[in-house]
């Protein structure tokens, strides 16, 4: 009976564990947004819901089990929560021996309750946290916006649905050439973010460029007020995250709260026509001076940058440039000279020849179908999709996986999918063309060649990254 008691606990042990990580995994991957863990469950098939229920099933794929990436926060939550679940554990042990004819069976049903405990706890947790972090934040803003009044430098904000961290990179990058400029590394666009970045690097920089960014209304009309912009370049209103904000309407009413940071006449840049919506959300929009850089000319330079949807990026940057002093010369250097980073579509090749446009960087639908695009224009004979889906799509999923899949048809030859979302539409187009899971795809991998291009479409795990 002993060894029997032993093993089941010994098994239960490693499954809790297991369960904690994976559930702080999945909590530092919606950046503990209890929002988004909302809108996660929302997504779920029955096979998501049976990972959430038991997800120390994971474990038989240890490749592509939920494992968070060790920061301070991971560690608190993870140490926390086991803290507190040993502590309930303790606490139920006289419960356990109360009746001695339920004992075994008391005693058996323990962990089963701890392991139902867990995704509770940890949920506490980061509901606590995050009141911490709020007023972490607040006290940083209030720092950072006395630094603003102080230094005064121009402030130029970026928002929209898509292309706000790539918009920036370019920017700051061409406006170097007309003084000190300030931005934010990769895609920090949080007030939290911002302002610790900001306090520790703003310098004399005479230029600031930032993105703001929002998964709930408010959050952007936080920012802006300890950070107001004299001048905004809006990217574009997309369906990314609308499952978090109802409708596009709001995700708009969510963006336009920047154009209400600004003084009266200033300028608005728009990169899109579809940024024309968020304009028009601004209740001081009669004040603005907006000018849709679209339309312009699209400026004579030989880049590295990859792909026709970076064309009103580039339209952007120039004007917005040269309406800053900067001479057309220079912004054509600028541009020349200019590296894309990870944030933007590279391009290169695998030892076994294969051709890979990498687009890990992030995914939308609409950067998804102008990737799948720049796919359809390599020579090569057999075509990869790689891609997790897109994710906090609401109601909208399916039919916009559904949209995606059918352009790829034009183009791809097999899918390679690595998330849940979205998943069944591809299947139902692909057929027998779609491999998934860690099994499959790693054999798929072995038999890449020069005769073959292969995309990928948002993140992908370490296995695979180090893979390719």
């Amino acid at each position: 009976m002993f060894s029997v008691l032993f093993t089941i606990y010994l098994g239960w042990m490693i499954g809790f564990l297991a369960a904690v990580v994976w559930w702080v995994g999945l909590l530092q991957q919606k950046e503990y947004r209890l929002d988004r863990v909302k809108a996660h469950f929302h997504s779920l098939t029955g096979r998501q819901i049976l990972l959430h229920i038991l997800p120390s099933v994971g474990l038989l794929h240890p490749k592509t089990f939920k494992r968070p990436v060790r920061t301070l926060r991971v560690k608190l939550l993870f140490a926390s929560a086991l803290l507190i679940l040993f502590l309930i554990a303790y606490l139920l042990l006289p419960w356990v021996g109360a009746v001695p004819s339920l004992f075994i069976a008391r005693l058996v049903l323990l962990p089963v309750l701890l392991y139902v405990f867990a995704p509770v706890v940890l949920l506490s947790l980061t509901t606590l946290m995050n009141v911490a972090v709020w007023g972490i934040t607040t006290y940083y803003l209030h720092r950072v916006e006395k630094l603003i009044l102080a230094r005064k430098p121009f402030v130029i904000g970026i928002t929209g649905s898509f292309g706000k961290t790539t918009t920036k990179q370019l920017l700051a990058h061409v406006l170097a050439q007309r003084g000190s400029v300030c931005t934010t590394p990769g895609s920090v666009n949080t007030a939290l973010g911002v302002s610790r970045n900001l306090l520790n690097n703003l310098g004399r920089a005479e230029t600031l460029v930032l993105e703001y960014a929002a998964y709930c209304p408010g959050e952007i009309a936080r920012l802006a007020a300890a950070i107001p912009p004299d001048m905004v370049i809006l990217t574009g209103l997309g369906k990314q995250h609308i499952e978090l904000f109802g409708s596009q309407q709001n995700i708009a009413l969510a963006k336009a709260e920047l154009l209400e940071a600004l003084p009266e006449g200033s300028r608005v840049f728009c990169a899109n026509e579809s940024a024309l919506a968020i304009v028009s959300a601004a209740k001081n929009r009669a004040t603005l001076l907006v000018e849709e850089t679209w339309l312009s000319t699209k400026p004579k330079a030989t880049t590295t940058i990859i792909g026709e949807q970076f064309t009103n990026t580039l339209k952007v940057v120039s004007v917005v440039a040269k309406h800053l002093g900067v001479s057309q010369k220079q912004i054509t250097s600028s541009l020349e000279s200019f590296v894309p980073t990870e944030k933007w579509i590279r391009r290169r090749t695998l030892r076994s020849g294969a051709v890979v446009i990498d687009d890990s960087g992030t995914s939308n639908p609409d950067g998804f179908s102008a990737a799948v695009k720049i796919l359809a224009q390599e020579k090569a004979q057999r075509k990869i999709l790689l891609t997790a889906g897109i994710v906090d799509l609401g109601k909208e999923s399916i039919s916009i996986h559904r949209m995606l899949a059918t352009q790829a048809t034009d183009c791809v030859s097999e899918v390679w999918y690595l998330g849940e979302v979205g998943r069944e539409v591809f299947a139902t187009v692909f057929a027998k063309n779609l491999f998934a899971g860690e099994t499959e795809i790693s054999q798929r991998l072995q038999t890449l060649d020069e005769k073959t291009a292969i995309l990928i479409e948002g993140r992908i795990p370490r296995w695979l990254e180090a893979a390719l």
